[in-house]
């Protein structure tokens, strides 16, 4: 959130990646697949289609997960008969994988079911072989190679055809953001719990009823327990304090320390989304548009 208290494109994206992660978890349960999983099947299903057998840490680079993760993803999708671990000819220490038969089926099957409920909450903007989310695709793909790509105004000159809005991309982009954000957080000692529950506390003016605070702040991500306990936390920590009718407030710390990373977040986000004002502005609109498409899809799975 800005100093404003208006959703900031950074935050946008956050809250997108977050919804459309949980869409995807959802629908893929039924193959006893989460988000996750299904990232690492279809990256994999990519590189092997080019005739590669990667690395646990190739396929962590490829597909933007870290490489410890991407070992205990294999491990239980090995576990599950989806795909192979198998030493490396050429390096005793590593291990290459691939997808078993029954690997490339559920992957494929699972692909069908993602495409199909990306089409539906693209709708908004055309579907995914709309027009404009063509554009939304190259827009977020000029984001997640900010430090490597050319300029976002030739990007959009070239005649090379836009990449699809898939999982893959976003994917990417929460991940990007969240090592970001991680990173500010672990700089000062602060879980995500807890910085959560110092944005929304600024966001209503430095105070606010500990019922509101789980209300606003507690989902599927967070939950309750969760906040109750980042609350207890911060309040050991003299981050804040219980003030008249119980009211949860800033203290002078917890003021200080809300700004000290919102000051962070807001230098990195002004460089990573330095875009003409007219792009953020559509950028924004198709964000909430997607997100809010994303919340109804949740609630009717």
């Amino acid at each position: 959130m800005s100093v404003s208290g208006q959703p900031t494109p950074g935050f946008l994206v956050w809250r997108l990646s977050m919804k459309w992660r949980a869409a995807v978890d959802r629908a893929t349960a039924p193959l006893g697949l989460s988000h996750a999983h299904y990232s690492l099947l279809g990256s994999l299903l990519s590189m092997q289609s080019s005739g590669r057998m990667p690395s646990q840490r190739e396929l962590a680079d490829y597909c933007g997960l870290e490489p410890l993760y991407v070992s205990k993803l294999a491990r239980t999708l090995d576990q599950a008969g989806l795909i192979n671990r198998v030493p490396n000819p050429a390096d005793t220490r590593a291990v290459q994988l691939s997808l078993t038969d029954r690997g490339k089926e559920v992957t494929s099957r699972a692909i069908t079911i993602v495409q199909q409920l990306m089409d539906h909450l693209l709708q908004p903007l055309g579907g995914l072989n709309g027009q404009q989310t063509a554009e939304f695709s190259r827009e977020l793909a000029v984001l997640l190679d900010v430090p490597h790509c050319a300029p976002a105004k030739e990007l959009m000159m070239t005649d090379s055809p836009a990449p699809r809005l898939n999982p893959q991309i976003t994917g990417k982009a929460e991940r990007a953001l969240g090592a970001i954000l991680d990173r500010l957080l672990a700089r000062t000692g602060t879980s995500f719990p807890q910085w959560t529950i110092l944005a929304v506390t600024a966001a209503k003016g430095g105070s606010a009823g500990r019922d509101q605070l789980v209300a606003a702040i507690a989902d599927g991500k967070i939950p309750e327990s969760a906040v109750l306990t980042a609350i207890s936390e911060l309040t050991a920590a003299q981050l804040l304090e219980t003030g008249l009718e119980q009211q949860i407030q800033f203290t002078e710390a917890g003021r200080a320390r809300h700004r000290q990373i919102q000051t962070a977040i807001e230098e990195i986000t002004s460089r990573i989304f330095d875009f003409p004002a007219d792009d953020l502005a559509t950028a924004g609109r198709v964000l909430t548009t997607v997100a809010s498409r994303a919340s109804t899809e949740l609630a009717s799975v």
